[in-house]
C-alpha cells in the first residue's frame, strides 16, 4: 500500500486487485482494469504511482487531483456469468473519483516482486532474473556487471539510498548496488559467502590450536 495524503491511499494484491480510498481508509473501492494477474508492489514518487506484479505486469495509476463525484451508480444483483461481465459491471458501478489504470510495457514476462521510486519519479523494479530501471515513465533493462550473474538470480527487494544509489536484495543474501547516474549494478555482498568465510576461519583457528 502507498499513502499519498492522510486521506488518499492505494493498495494492490492478488488477482489484480487495486483498491483506493479517499477518506483515510474508512471505505475502500476496487479499481477496475488490472486483469487477473497478481500485483506485488506499489510505490509513488515525482507525481507518479506505479504498480508491478507477476508475469511482467506493470501499471501507472493516475489519480485526478480533484475528485469529481463521490456517488456510485446502482449495482445490479443479477449473477455475472463471465469475468468480462464482472469487470464491465465493476466499471459501471465505480465512483467517479477512482484512479485510472494505465498499462505499462515492462519489456519482460518475468515476475516482478518489488519496486522503488525516488522523488523524481524514477526508480527500480526487481524480480526473477530481472533488474529494470524506471526512467521518464518507461522501463528499461538495467546494466549488470559480470560480478552479478543475473541469469541465475532471484531479486525480491529494492531500495533507494540517501545518496541516490539503487539497491537490490535477493536469493541467498545477495545485495547488489548501483551508484546512480546509470551506473551498472554490481554485487556488493552475499551473506552466505560471509557465513562460509567465517566458518572456514573458525575451523582453521581450531586446527591451529595446540
Amino acid at each position: 500500500m502507498v499513502a499519498l495524503t492522510p486521506e488518499r491511499a492505494v493498495a494492490v494484491g492478488e488477482f489484480g486487485v487495486v483498491a483506493a480510498t479517499q477518506d483515510g481508509g474508512q471505505l475502500w473501492h476496487t479499481v477496475p482494469g488490472a486483469g487477473r494477474g497478481t500485483l506485488t508492489a506499489i510505490d509513488a514518487g515525482g507525481g507518479r504511482i506505479i504498480a508491478v506484479g507477476l508475469d511482467g505486469a506493470a501499471f501507472e495509476i493516475y489519480w485526478p487531483t480533484e475528485p469529481e463525484s463521490e456517488e456510485a451508480s446502482e449495482v445490479t444483483d443479477e449473477p455475472l456469468e463471465t469475468a468480462e461481465a464482472e469487470d464491465e459491471a465493476q466499471e459501471e458501478s465505480a465512483p467517479d473519483w477512482l484512479p485510472e489504470l494505465r498499462p505499462l510495457d515492462a519489456g519482460t514476462e518475468q515476475h516482478l516482486f518489488d519496486l522503488v521510486l525516488g522523488a523524481s519519479g524514477d526508480g527500480l523494479a526487481v524480480g526473477d532474473r530481472t533488474l529494470l530501471r524506471f526512467e521518464g515513465g518507461s522501463f528499461a533493462s538495467a546494466d549488470a556487471h559480470e560480478s552479478l550473474a543475473l541469469d541465475f538470480e532471484w531479486l525480491g527487494g529494492a531500495a533507494l539510498g540517501p545518496d541516490a544509489s539503487l539497491w537490490a536484495v535477493g536469493r541467498a543474501g545477495l545485495i547488489a548496488r548501483s551508484g546512480g547516474g546509470g551506473a551498472s549494478f554490481e554485487r556488493a555482498i552475499r551473506w552466505s559467502d560471509v557465513e562460509i568465510a567465517a566458518t572456514s576461519t573458525a575451523e582453521d583457528a581450531e586446527k591451529e590450536e595446540p
